[in-house]
């Protein structure tokens, strides 16, 4: 079967990351676009695709496929060979993967965005490092859960999935946001484990290479111009866990 065109609509170091390493972890052919146009407009294509206006956004032969969870499971389906996730037709089974990746997606994420855009939950400024702190203990809770399956010093399910890339991204926002690390140590171990994959290296040159082709390339380029890239959330990360940081 002919692989179909793929285009993720993908953002720097938001959610659709986790989408972006499970194709670049595919091995397939993909190609990345920016929602915006210029800082605070977005482009009319990814609207009419999305209109939540959210990413990531994955267009599949131009028909668009929201939630990161639904990506996951269709790259895992359309690319079985590669192990994306571990599904293996029994039904109960596959569905316990399928809760997992909702858990992550309805469970846990709604808290980091409660962290990092508190306006999003109370219009009030000054209930916003309130908001935030309720955000960091709920994160905490809930990576707990997950932090209670995981294996000492392996994957979730024994080899990498996409849910240890899930897990990547929430520990990282975690991690970053001053969530309490202790009762989360394994989740933290997962996602050190996760930087030294050769996908996340790969992923994010394809993204600074989609932003210069994008946006192009100067001696001074503008924020916006860098809104592709995720070297500088990864960057903070590495140096919060001591590790090296990604080679250029």
């Amino acid at each position: 079967m002919q692989s179909p065109d793929l285009t993720l609509y993908h953002l720097g170091a938001a959610c659709s990351l986790v989408a972006l390493l499970a194709l670049e972890e595919s091995g397939c052919d993909y190609h990345l676009a920016s929602p915006f146009v210029a800082e605070g407009e977005k482009r009319a294509e990814f609207l009419a695709a999305n209109p939540t206006g959210q990413v990531p956004c994955l267009l599949v032969d131009g028909r668009p496929l929201t939630e990161t969870a639904a990506i996951l499971l269709y790259l895992a389906r359309l690319y079985p060979d590669r192990l994306l996730l571990p599904l293996n037709g029994e039904l109960f089974h596959d569905a316990g993967i399928e809760a997992e990746l909702i858990y992550c997606s309805a469970g846990i994420q709604p808290w980091v965005r409660q962290i990092v855009v508190p306006r999003y939950f109370i219009d009030d400024p000054q209930q916003w490092d309130r908001v935030r702190q309720l955000g960091r203990l709920k994160l905490h809770e809930r990576l707990s859960v997950i932090n209670s399956r995981l294996p000492e010093g392996a994957w979730r399910y024994g080899e990498w999935s996409t849910i240890d890339g899930y897990l990547f991204w929430l520990t990282m926002n975690a991690v970053l946001e001053g969530v309490e690390q202790r009762g989360i140590e394994r989740c933290i171990g997962n996602a050190v484990r996760t930087l030294a994959r050769p996908a996340l290296l790969a992923a994010t040159r394809r993204a600074e290479l989609a932003q210069a082709r994008l946006f192009g390339v100067d001696s001074q380029p503008s924020h916006w111009a860098q809104r592709l890239s995720p070297r500088p959330v990864l960057d903070r990360f590495c140096k919060a866990m001591g590790q090296p940081l990604l080679p250029l």
